[in-house]
């Protein structure tokens, strides 16, 4: 499907044009500014959808403005209104042949439109992998499934490693021996030590005892002697004093606890290093296998990568010397983006062709970049592929293709 015919009336620049376009290079030619720009437009404002309309299409001074294109099998006519507070409105309707209209006239368009079909310079401006990715259709692999598969490895991936990272931080943060001590039992310790205490404090309430009897001996005697009058009472009480003092056990030295106290502290150490030891061990472990896991991830991740690789080497493309890699693409082992404007042009084109949209019409602006020799061999490469190329060019001497002169086909 092709164009057979545009209109196109108060669309930027233009007054009213109708072109019937012969051959399969049809160019658009005159000095900036008398309208040529526009011509191409209406063509893409027509089928491409509003979001591709700049913000002024009316012609300065008009009120509304028209594009229709016949499309031999299909009539495609979208119309514009403008508004009060300098904005618009657009219509877009779509007839078959026989005059039926489409319901959905937008989605119908869409499902004509090849990737590169109206802009191949487009493809020439785009980054590296994203010319890879507009052309991934011509290589033999589902590069979706590779890419979703790929971003969820990495993802996982990326999670591992900030695990790993938290736990070497922790394994880092470890002070230990050698190796691990063996874990004590601190409760006996702490056992013996309550003990000695016990039988310290039964020692303490002896000194205390004695220490009151002999007080009490000592008051006694002399009471003893004040008392002369109570003197036999004295001495018994005295002897009975003293044989009492006489049955009690004599004073022992307390139980020495610092080598209790001391075992204990370093039975706790040394618990505290066997725990934080295993603590450590377990971490080691965990980190071991996030390691795992990520090195998993990246040989999945590389395997698909050559996976990749292959598939573009099996690629069939439509221009002799052009390839793709993992990074983008590459002309005769070149990165694209060093050929020349000519050559970009020339591959987009095949490339827009290689694409089969069911509208083989293609839109280039800049052609002026192009020589005769080129423009030759362009368009025996439309005729060949059954392609119509509109072709944007400055020309001064009103005698190329069709020559646009304010905003109207000249005669």
């Amino acid at each position: 499907m092709k164009i057979v015919s545009l209109t196109a009336e108060n669309v930027k620049r233009l007054s009213a044009v109708e072109i019937r376009p012969d051959g399969a290079l049809v160019q658009i030619t005159g000095r900036n500014g008398a309208g040529k720009t526009s011509v191409l437009d209406s063509i893409w404002w027509a089928l491409a959808g509003t979001k591709n309309i700049q913000d002024s299409p009316i012609h300065a001074g008009e009120s509304k403005a028209r594009i229709r294109l016949d499309l031999g099998d299909m009539i495609v006519e979208r119309r514009f209104t403008g508004q009060d507070d300098g904005g618009y409105t657009t219509a877009l309707k779509v007839t078959s042949a026989e005059g039926a209209t489409y319901p959905s006239p937008q989605s119908m368009l869409d499902s004509m439109l090849g990737a590169l079909a109206f802009d191949p310079l487009a493809f020439a401006r785009k980054a590296p992998r994203d010319q890879r990715d507009a052309i991934r259709s011509l290589v033999p692999a589902d590069l979706d499934a590779l890419d979703a598969a790929d971003k969820a490895d990495y993802d996982a991936r990326r999670d591992l490693n900030r695990e790993a990272k938290t736990l070497r931080a922790q394994i880092d943060a470890f002070d230990l021996p050698a190796t691990r001590p063996e874990t004590i039992d601190v409760s006996a310790l702490v056992e013996s030590l309550d003990a000695a205490g016990r039988t310290n404090s039964a020692i303490e309430g002896h000194r205390r005892d004695r220490a009151d009897a002999e007080r009490n001996l000592g008051n006694a005697e002399r009471e003893v002697e004040r008392l002369e009058v109570e003197l036999e009472h004295a001495r018994e009480k005295r002897a009975a004093l003293a044989e009492a003092l006489a049955a009690m056990d004599p004073i022992r030295d307390p139980v020495d606890t610092s080598a209790i106290r001391a075992q204990i502290e370093a039975a706790r150490e040394a618990n505290d290093a066997a725990k934080c030891w295993d603590e450590r061990a377990a971490l080691t472990k965990a980190l071991a296998e996030k390691d795992a896991e990520s090195e998993a991830l990246t040989k999945a991740m590389k395997a698909r990568e050559r996976e990749r690789i292959e598939a573009f080497a099996s690629a069939d493309l439509p221009v002799e010397g052009l390839g793709i890699t993992t990074d983008g693409v590459t002309l005769n082992g070149l990165p694209f983006d060093v050929a020349s404007d000519a050559e970009k042009l020339r591959v987009s084109v095949a490339l827009a062709a290689a694409m089969e949209p069911k509208l083989r019409v293609i839109r280039i602006r800049d052609g002026s970049l192009l020589d005769a020799e080129n423009l030759a061999s362009l368009s025996a490469f439309a005729t060949e592929r059954d392609m119509q190329i509109w072709i944007e060019r400055v020309d001064s001497t009103g005698t190329v293709g069709i020559v646009i002169e304010d905003g109207r086909v000249k005669s």
